[in-house]
């Protein structure tokens, strides 16, 4: 089971924790910011198909499959949206 940071870091000594620190800066700062960012989105889509309900999921299907309306414009949706009321 994984453990928090904080938790380990408690229970290193304070000159482990003084030593270990600057170290983990330099691995921080020599790994670029786009890469970071690029794991954060793919983290985050990962847990965003977890939560789809089957709902969506079966929109999903049908929009792969084509039996989904397109629009040309964003007039054109928004007419199909107001025709509905």
């Amino acid at each position: 089971m994984t453990k928090k940071f904080s938790t380990l870091r408690s229970k290193m000594s304070p000159s482990a924790q003084a030593q270990s620190a600057p170290r983990a800066e330099g691995m921080l700062n020599e790994v670029p910011l786009n890469s970071w960012r690029q794991s954060r989105a793919q983290r985050r889509g990962e847990q965003a198909g977890m939560i789809l309900n089957e709902e969506t999921v079966a929109a999903m299907k049908d929009a792969r499959n084509g039996k989904v309306t397109g629009f040309a414009t964003v007039d054109d949706l928004m007419l199909a949206l107001k025709a509905s009321d």
